[in-house]
């Protein structure tokens, strides 16, 4: 009887990589660490706690996640179809997300917040 694939317990280069593609695609680390061919979360966080390298990559990762996110946004508030309700609760998460990775004093609520209202109030207003 074969024996099921064990978890990785070491972060090796190119699973830090996977890693980092699927934080841009927009997965959390929970979701990553689901799959049984990734690692589990607690070897993830240590990994960020211990390896400053590793953590600088993550923590653009998750900057170009949020710009990610914005695109999403805009597709979204320009399309027809999208469901006003459906808007709102993404630039609500997107809000959150960015206000948690700005410092308070480069926080920009402004444009991307008036955009995204201008189309919830009618979204055909481009």
């Amino acid at each position: 009887m074969k024996q099921p694939a064990r978890r990785p317990r070491v972060l090796t280069a190119t699973l830090k990589n996977e890693i980092l593609e699927r934080i841009i695609e927009g997965q959390a680390i929970s979701g990553i660490a689901s799959d049984r061919n990734m690692p589990e979360e607690r070897i993830i966080y240590r990994t960020l706690a211990t390896d400053d390298a590793f953590r600088r990559q993550f923590e653009a990762a998750k900057i170009v996640q949020l710009y990610r996110f914005e695109e999403i946004l805009l597709d979204m508030a320009g399309s027809h179809e999208c469901d006003p309700r459906e808007l709102e609760r993404f630039l609500n998460v997107t809000q959150h997300l960015i206000a948690r990775r700005t410092p308070r004093s480069q926080r920009l609520d402004g444009p991307l917040q008036d955009l995204a209202c201008r189309y919830l109030v009618d979204p055909r207003s481009k």
